[in-house]
């Protein structure tokens, strides 16, 4: 059998292809599933036209994440306003490190949408423990108000409101 062979290199997010080759193979085999198999395993990232097609891949990947760096920043900021932060944080996160400047860029964005997601998660956790407070479940309020650590800005009254709970 001869078989045509596709290879693709591709972001299936954003529908972005970086680097096609079609590869011809030959395969023998004493049926169909066997001449495939065979002619399969003699497809090997050693050939030239494997490691011509990997390496314009890689060098696309750099090139679109360096050109489209300030857009899928924005783009993650965006989410962040939304309040979409996991989605936020998974966007600049999946900048890989190769693109070292943007990759640098990236991180310092992921760590401010962090702050800003630990800003509302405490400001979430505290309006619950008032709502639980007022249904007089204090366990419960008591349990909103454990997980919020020193350094979020409504650290202090969470401290405060959790000190009105024990003192019930």
């Amino acid at each position: 059998y001869n078989l045509d062979i596709t290879l693709y290199i591709a972001d299936n997010m954003t529908r972005s292809i970086f680097s096609s080759a079609t590869i011809s193979l030959k395969g023998v085999g004493k049926n169909p599933t066997k001449a495939y198999m065979s002619a399969l395993k003699t497809l090997n990232y050693k050939r030239p036209e494997v490691k011509t097609f990997i390496q314009e891949g890689k060098n696309k990947i750099v090139e679109y994440y360096n050109s489209k760096c300030d857009f899928i920043l924005k783009d993650a900021e965006s989410l962040a306003g939304r309040k979409e932060f996991d989605a936020a944080i998974y966007t600049t996160t999946s900048i890989p490190d190769i693109c070292k400047d943007c990759y640098m860029k990236a991180q310092d964005v992921a760590v401010s949408i962090f702050k800003q997601k630990m800003e509302n998660e405490c400001m979430q956790n505290i309006a619950d423990a008032r709502a639980a407070k007022a249904k007089n479940n204090y366990d419960l309020a008591a349990s909103y108000l454990s997980g919020i650590l020193p350094d979020v800005s409504c650290y202090s009254d969470a401290q405060a409101l959790l000190k009105e709970i024990e003192d019930h």
